[in-house]
């Protein structure tokens, strides 16, 4: 019992500092300074400037060459080496969805010519024939089935306004009609526009995997429905002039375009469609990124990468801890017999005990540092906030007062 009177008083020994009051203030604002940075931040992305980057910014923007970032569950790599070109020739089948106007098998055909990189073709054979096949996958019904095919250099697909149809592309080598294994696979699609009056608002969901390229001014709003993306035309922007070229693009023709870089692709799958309105649509598409000549490389999946974590294997260095052999030193444990100096025992506590209270005054001045910049930082996107809402106002007109109106001074009496 005696060991425990003498140990009960090292609690005393080593009481707590009393917190003195800049403490009590850091700490309150720090919380504060947290409280307005959530505050600010939320409000910031309210304001159409904070969330336009969401809606319109594509993957390949954000990344410098040869960089490398994960997107959900998989990690890619920014990069800026030249990939193939196709250059569509021409038609060889037109029967989208079985509507003609060619009789037989379903789907439009068209020959292009696929110039490979150095990096793709190192026997220097860089150019291949292919085919590239477009089908239906759902219901399709439209009266002028010769407006599909091509259109100058685009492959074309046209729909009634209000209608949508499920599209499969495939990549065929011309010769062995195999399909082809690419890294990556280009497809931009042009002029996602409206009509005048707001109907008609095209669209373009992209169910195979993917990233985006858009402008920062992009007038297309993207959206994510299931495991889909969704890419409309902006409300109120109207419509725009057709491309005649999908390399040369006129400033505006950029904004109504979206590129999308298909990650190995065995086949692409996207649907098309409009809102209801008078007229017809047509989409027009290229396999060329029209907005950047940067790409991802898919590198892993996560969920699959700690596979290679087998590291572990190295692990089987536990068979060195035979050290435990060494353990034998339990029978030096007779030292219990010492253990009447308790009063050792006491000074290593005390020594610890010492040691974390002199830490938690060293670190306590940077809850004062820590709560200041916050509350700084906040304050800040406070302002910026405010200043983004002001600018969002319509611009009053001063209306100057009226200028008074000065009396004709009374004609002079006639002489």
């Amino acid at each position: 019992m005696m060991p425990e009177e003498e140990q009960q008083p090292l609690v005393e020994l080593i009481p707590s500092p009393a917190q003195p009051a800049w403490r009590k203030g850091a700490l309150a604002a720090g919380l504060g300074g947290v409280a307005l940075l959530v505050c600010g931040a939320a409000a910031l992305l309210q304001t159409p400037g904070g969330a336009r980057s969401d809606s319109t910014a594509g993957l390949l923007a954000a990344y410098a060459d040869g960089e490398t970032f994960q997107e959900g569950n998989h990690m890619y790599k920014h990069s800026c080496k030249p990939t193939s070109v196709y250059t569509l020739q021409e038609v060889l089948h037109n029967n989208f969805g079985g509507a003609g106007p060619n009789p037989g098998k379903e789907g439009i055909v068209i020959k292009a010519l696929r110039h490979k990189p150095d990096w793709l073709c190192p026997d220097g054979d860089c150019f291949q024939q292919v085919k590239i096949e477009l089908h239906a996958q759902s219901a399709y019904d439209f009266p002028k089935p010769y407006m599909n095919g091509m259109h100058g250099k685009f492959a074309t697909i046209t729909l009634n306004t209000g209608d949508s149809v499920d599209v499969q592309l495939l990549l065929k080598d011309y010769h062995t009609d195999e399909i082809l294994s690419v890294p990556a696979l280009p497809l931009s699609i042009y002029d996602i526009d409206e009509n005048s009056d707001g109907s008609g608002a095209e669209y373009i969901s992209v169910h195979s995997e993917h990233t985006t390229t858009l402008k920062s001014s992009a007038k297309i709003i993207r959206t994510k429905i299931g495991t889909s993306h969704h890419y409309e035309a902006q409300p109120g922007q109207g419509m725009a002039q057709n491309p005649s070229d999908p390399v040369h693009l006129t400033p505006d023709q950029q904004t109504r375009s979206v590129a999308f870089n298909f990650i190995k692709p065995k086949e692409v799958r996207f649907t098309i469609g409009s809102s209801k309105g008078p007229a017809i649509r047509m989409f027009s598409f290229s396999l060329y990124n029209a907005l950047s000549a940067c790409f991802d490389e898919f590198l892993y999946d996560v969920t699959e990468a700690p596979t290679t974590t087998k590291a572990p294997s190295t692990t089987p260095a536990p068979t060195t801890t035979p050290a435990p052999t060494t353990t034998p030193a339990p029978t030096t444990t007779p030292a219990p017999t010492t253990t009447p100096a308790p009063a050792t025992t006491t000074t290593s506590s005390t020594t610890v005990a010492v040691v974390a209270v002199v830490k938690k005054e060293e670190s306590t001045p940077w809850l004062l540092y820590a709560g200041v910049g916050t509350a700084i930082l906040a304050a800040a996107l406070l302002i910026l906030y405010f200043l983004c809402k002001e600018e969002q106002k319509p611009a009053r007109a001063i209306v100057p007062p009226p200028a008074p109106v000065e009396e004709p001074a009374p004609a002079p009496a006639p002489a």
